[in-house]
């Protein structure tokens, strides 16, 4: 159920330059005119890797969303989605897997990149890719995850 109420998460800036991003998948963004690269590319295969699901109407609720391109292209597609990214302010990193080296200077890499992945989900929000975000959900109907389950699991593991 949509509402009027304000968005649950704003973005860290008003103006966010696109060197400040980093792009999780390669999406058309408007107003550039070129996409901005991605470490993949699923702008093609789209709608293989979403299982063909007919999105129209359906409420969508997506763990971890990095730069938002299936939470856009959701959207586009008529559903109604609603993307969450845990808050690292008030939840601290402090698990790096498969570290090789120094994991302090490896965890300040990731979060660094974190940030940056952030940027370019609300990059491509202020450039018009997205429709509206909400706050409240309702009943969901299709969750998507990616992510989160090793997320899970380290914290399982505390």
């Amino acid at each position: 159920m949509k509402n009027n109420s304000p968005f649950f998460a704003k973005p860290p800036s008003d103006s966010i330059p696109l060197e400040d991003c980093e792009f999780y998948h390669v999406m058309d963004i408007p107003g550039l005119s070129e996409p901005p690269k991605g470490l993949f590319d699923l702008r093609k295969g789209v709608n293989e890797f979403l299982g063909h699901v007919d999105f129209k109407n359906k409420t969508v609720l997506e763990l971890g969303p990095a730069s938002g391109f299936l939470t856009f292209h959701i959207e586009k597609m008529g559903g109604d989605v609603t993307s969450i990214e845990l808050d690292h302010k008030k939840y601290k990193w402090d698990i790096v897997k498969r570290v090789k080296h120094n994991w302090q200077e490896e965890l300040s890499v990731f979060v660094k990149r974190e940030k940056k992945m952030r940027n370019s989900y609300w990059y491509a929000h202020k450039a018009g890719i997205a429709l509206e975000l909400y706050f409240e959900i309702g009943t969901v109907l299709i969750f998507l995850f990616k992510h989160w389950v090793e997320l899970c699991e380290c914290l399982s593991q505390k």
